[in-house]
């Protein structure tokens, strides 16, 4: 007797195009908005980090500012991961529990210790 799972429906997540083109099912379409919004969210946190990187200098303070600045580039990869490949989700979720503990401690523990 196995455990009753709501993740059941059959997807192929293979591949993006099938040999009849498109097949713009509501996965497909979350696919590209789930890219498209993750591709923005690099480059408007790469054009903010170059800007700060230009110009850096308060350096104890700007330190900061970049870890922060990196995290918005992390999660949307991460959250574009997840729903690409949703079995996987929960590995994804771990990484990126682990990635915002590791900032937090950087960024209010190294002040405490």
């Amino acid at each position: 007797m196995s455990c009753p799972s709501d993740n059941q429906v059959e997807i192929d997540q293979s591949t993006f195009f099938s040999p009849d083109g498109v097949d713009w099912d509501a996965h497909r379409i979350g696919w590209v908005i789930a890219g498209s919004c993750a591709a923005a969210t690099v480059v408007i946190s790469l054009i903010s980090v170059l800007k700060h990187a230009t110009h850096y200098t308060n350096k104890a303070e700007q330190r900061q500012i970049l870890r922060i600045l990196y995290m918005p580039p992390v999660y949307a990869v991460i959250s574009f991961f997840s729903y690409r490949y949703f079995r996987s989700y929960t590995y994804y979720d771990l990484i990126e529990t682990i990635y915002e503990a590791s900032c937090n401690f950087r960024a209010f523990g190294e002040s405490a210790c």
